[in-house]
């Protein structure tokens, strides 16, 4: 595979980048088919950017989809994402991190273990992972939030005070920490599973579709008991009806809302199955 050096030529005094020949209308970002070298000491992109190689910065990063990088970006470890990510913050990877979902860092984060997010992951607050995490469901941290063992999200949880998990954790339900909280041994969260408080079906609660639409990001299909299907795609979020109409009016007739409309039907389809599996 070749390798894209970027160097003072292709950006402007300000580290903004210029060279709009990498610049693709179809995909409406830019396209690097290769890695990727900046060598400067500071870079912005005020585009999406889709890297299909690796891009060095320090180390070793790879970028698949949507990326947005606003505040500080330091990546010494590794980093991989395939979904969206934006840092309007602070964020620090010294170990692993991938993310395959979607993930916005308007706070301080700092990875030295390593890190999964194939959900959706937002920190506004503090953020430490010297362990493993890994998050499938939806987790937001507005305080403070160490990380040294393990932990799973699986479903729905908000940290808006402190919490430290020294041990492991597992959130299969729905947990808030309000105040403070300590996890030393092995702790599990049952419960339902919601999306902005709508109980998901027991037998299949979402599923994520990645690579699709003008970002070529993830879009996750959720499967509601009372409130039907739901999406969450960047920044929508909401019902079936919605989101179509959101999509004819971001697309037109082009081929991503054809995109988009298949997986429509594909989400009412499955919808109806799902329920008559669960109602027995």
């Amino acid at each position: 595979m070749k390798t894209i050096i970027l160097t003072a030529k292709d950006f402007d005094k300000h580290g903004k980048f210029i060279t709009e020949s990498f610049y693709n209308k179809e995909r409406e970002c830019y396209v690097f088919d290769g890695n990727v070298e900046i060598n400067v000491p500071y870079s912005l992109f005020t585009k999406s950017i889709l890297i299909k190689g690796y891009q060095r910065v320090e180390s070793y990063q790879i970028v698949e989809g949507y990326q947005r990088v606003e505040g500080n970006q330091i990546v010494e470890g590794n980093q991989r994402v395939e979904g969206n990510q934006r840092v309007e913050g602070y964020q620090r990877v010294e170990g692993n991190q991938i993310v395959e979902g979607n993930q916005i860092v308007e706070g301080n984060q700092i990875v030295k273990g390593y890190q999964r997010v194939k959900g959706y992951q937002i920190v506004e607050g503090y953020q430490r992972v010297e362990g493993d995490q890994i998050v499938e469901g939806y987790q937001r941290v507005e305080g403070y939030q160490r990380v040294e063992g393990n932990q799973e999200v699986e479903s729905y949880q908000i940290v808006e005070g402190n919490q430290i998990v020294e041990s492991y954790q597992i959130v299969e339900g729905n947990q808030e920490v309000e105040s403070y909280q300590i996890v030393k041994g092995y702790q599990i969260v049952e419960g339902k599973r919601t999306i902005n408080s709508y109980e998901l079906l027991k037998i299949k609660g979402s599923i994520d579709v990645n690579h699709i639409g003008s970002r070529s990001s993830l879009t996750t299909i959720y499967f509601t008991v009372n409130n039907g299907v739901m999406f969450r795609c960047g920044c929508f979020q909401g019902s079936l009806k919605d989101f179509k109409s959101q999509c004819k009016k971001t697309h037109g007739k082009s081929i991503h809302y054809h995109e988009y409309l298949q997986l429509i039907i594909y989400a009412k389809t499955m919808y109806k199955l799902y329920q008559k599996e669960e109602e027995g």
